[in-house]
C-alpha cells in the first residue's frame, strides 16, 4: 500500500506539472472501498482512470513482471479510447521504461473499478511484491519514480489519441463531443 501510494503521488505530481488535473481516490494511508472509487471518477466525469498496484502471487514467488488489467466499457465505440487501448499504451510504457518482464494486458471484466467506471480504466500492476527481485525494485525510489514517469507518458499518449489539447493556460482539455 505504501509503494502504490508513493507511485501514485509521484504520478499525480508529474501530471499536475504537465497541466493535467489529477484527483486521487486516496492521498494517505486510508482504505477506500471500491464503489466510492468508481463514484469519484464517474461523478467528476474523468477522462481516464488508472489504479496503481503491486501484484502478488504468494503461491508462486517465481512469478514476476508487469501487467495491465482492463475491461472495455459496455458501449465501446470504434475509434474512441477504451480500456483495452489504454491498457496497451500503459503496458508498453511501463515495460519499456522499467525493463520488467512483459506479462501483457489481461481482460478482467469482474473487477469493479474496471467494469463500473464510465471512462477508460486500467489497473497497472507495476511488479510482483511476492517475487524477491521485483520486490527489491519496488523498494527503490528510482524505480518507483520510473513507474510514475512511464504512467505519466502513457496518460499523455492516451490524451493525445483522444485529441486532447493544451489550452492557453497550459491545461489539457478534451474536445467537446
Amino acid at each position: 500500500k505504501d509503494i502504490n501510494l508513493d507511485i501514485s503521488k509521484r504520478l499525480g505530481k508529474k501530471l499536475g506539472e504537465a497541466g493535467i488535473m489529477v484527483v486521487y481516490t486516496r492521498e494517505e494511508d486510508v482504505f477506500v472501498d471500491l464503489d466510492p472509487r468508481v463514484d469519484i471518477a464517474n461523478n467528476l466525469d474523468a477522462a481516464l482512470f488508472i489504479s496503481v498496484h503491486s501484484n502478488s502471487m504468494p503461491d508462486n514467488s517465481q512469478y514476476k513482471g508487469t501487467e495491465t488489467l482492463y475491461c472495455p466499457p459496455v458501449n465501446e465505440t470504434d475509434g474512441k479510447m477504451d480500456g483495452r487501448k489504454l491498457a496497451v499504451i500503459v503496458q508498453e510504457e511501463l515495460v519499456k521504461t522499467l525493463k520488467t518482464i512483459d506479462n501483457g494486458i489481461i481482460y478482467r471484466p469482474n473487477l469493479a473499478v474496471l467494469r463500473k467506471t464510465k471512462m477508460p480504466a486500467v489497473i497497472a500492476e507495476i511488479a510482483y511484491i511476492s517475487n524477491a527481485s521485483d520486490r527489491e525494485k519496488l523498494k527503490k525510489v528510482e524505480f518507483r519514480q520510473k513507474a510514475a514517469d512511464a504512467l505519466s507518458n502513457a496518460v499523455i499518449k492516451a490524451l493525445d489519441k483522444m485529441n486532447a489539447k493544451k489550452d492557453e493556460n497550459g491545461i489539457w482539455k478534451l474536445p467537446e463531443e
